[in-house]
């Protein structure tokens, strides 16, 4: 049994095009029930009807009477939100009903064909992984134990099947607990076999004596080697590592893509300035920016002492890590006098006085917003000062962006209002907008109206 809510409205003809609201606010509330306790299902519906006006009805589904009570009778509901957009609707056309929902005879039904169908997908595939771990763990041992006792042990491997096979065959009243106990001691005698070989294989041997492997010299002032992988970078066979140069030296960086997908290098100097870096940018960047599969490229750079981020900007989760730059380090060099090149600038990073006032361009994807290949960032600015944030959005859907000064007084923004709202307050995909504001100092919200969950982060004023 399951227990349905049903909320219909219309639609007016004359406010189709404004009802995309309505829609995006129906397919949040949905992402918003998926955790709720007793929650099962929600379906979206729009008929057309006479005069072309449209029926929206949403239908929600719930395991519980009691679930199904407390959502109905909660302050966010399918029926609250048409409430919110009714200068959309016609005129007293919402309506709300609730049903139970017998079960249906099909679902047995479907759900054996589903056993049968996925019965006779899985039993090979199961054979077909069973006998790949056969033949893994025969191959380790053979390998190990050398050609002539190899040939002895498979011999013995082959008797053993073929006499288990025929004892089972002859004796088709053979107990369980004998198939059960033969197919225990196989699984056994295989994995055991197979991680002693891989144990054993440790330190080559030569005429009898371990050969210990020669150490690979360490980064020197010379040319490091990076691999770019899908999505990983190697060093000296770690993965992501963290990389140790000498400060105030030119440092070369060879990197080769030995993956398929698009790959580069960007430092933070002392912060990833851009979403994907440019060569001979402010940030030390690859040379080219994008290094194709199969392909060559280098960075160089010359640093002073500090701890560093590196990362590829076309995976930036994936291929990150830290690139260390210490006195006298692997690469040599000393850290120059402030002024000089590559020392410490007075007055901050760029010999800029911080908080200079400037503007930002933040892209609104569907659906996240996107700051220097940051999502949903934490945006920082100055305090008292005249801020335009440049918003451009790179998706389909409508977005727009709303700061909370102190809360979100409106559900849905507008500019000129009390808090900070986008112009236009409703950015539609492939256009753009601005935010101007000027507040002072503390910890404000910014979100998109249209995507409250997804696209929300921190703004500090500073």
């Amino acid at each position: 049994m399951e227990y349905v809510q049903q909320v219909t409205g219309r639609v007016q003809a004359a406010k189709l095009g404004d009802a995309r609201v309505l829609y995006d606010a129906l397919e949040a509330h949905r992402r918003e029930l998926m955790g709720q306790r007793g929650f099962l299902s929600m379906r979206i519906s729009r008929a057309s009807e006479p005069g072309g006006d449209i029926l929206v009805s949403v239908e929600t589904r719930w395991r519980n009477e009691g679930a199904l009570t407390a959502y109905a009778s909660g302050a966010r509901n399918a029926e609250a939100i048409l409430r919110e957009y009714v200068e959309l609707l016609v005129a007293d056309s919402i309506s709300e009903r609730r049903m139970e929902a017998l079960d249906s005879e099909a679902e047995p039904q479907a759900q054996a064909e589903f056993n049968r169908i996925f019965m006779s997908a899985a039993v090979p595939l199961v054979i077909f992984g069973i006998g790949l771990g056969v033949i893994y763990a025969l191959s380790r041992i053979y390998l190990e134990i050398g050609n002539e006792a190899a040939t002895v042990v498979a011999i013995i491997v082959a008797l053993g099947i073929l006499l288990i096979a025929w004892y089972f065959a002859a004796n088709e009243k053979a107990p369980t607990w004998q198939m059960a106990a033969v197919g225990t001691f196989a699984v056994a005698a295989l994995l055991g076999g197979a991680v002693a070989a891989q144990v054993r294989e440790g330190p080559e041997r030569e005429n009898g004596h371990v050969v210990e492997p020669t150490p690979g010299p360490g980064p020197g002032p010379g040319e490091l080697v990076v691999e770019m992988d899908d999505n990983v970078f190697l060093f000296n066979g770690e993965e992501n590592p963290t990389i140790e140069v000498g400060a105030n030296v030119p440092v070369t960086i060879r990197l080769v893509n030995v993956g398929a997908a698009l790959h580069n290098m960007q430092i933070a100097n002392p912060e990833f300035t851009s979403g994907i870096c440019e060569t001979g940018g402010d940030n030390p960047c690859s040379d080219p920016s994008q290094i194709s599969g199969g392909e060559e490229g280098a960075i160089e750079f010359t640093l002073p002492p500090g701890t560093y981020d590196y990362r590829c900007d076309f995976h930036t989760a994936e291929m990150t890590g830290t690139l260390q730059v210490v006195e006298g380090g692997p690469t040599g060099g000393e850290e120059p006098p402030p002024g000089e090149p590559g020392g410490e600038q007075p007055g901050g990073p760029g010999g800029e006085e911080p908080g200079t006032p400037g503007e930002l361009t933040v892209e609104m994807d569907d659906n996240v917003f996107v700051l220097n290949g940051e999502e949903n960032p934490e945006i920082r600015v100055p305090a008292d000062t005249d801020v335009t944030i440049q918003l451009v959005n790179i998706g389909d859907a409508l977005h727009n962006m709303h700061i909370a000064n102190p809360d979100y007084e409106a559900t849905i923004c507008e500019t000129g209002g009390r808090d900070p709202c986008s112009d236009p307050e409703q950015i539609l995909g492939g256009e753009e907008g601005v935010i101007e504001f000027n507040l002072p100092a503390g910890e404000y919200d910014y979100r998109c109206d249209f995507h409250t969950v997804e696209m929300a982060g921190t703004l500090i004023v500073e």
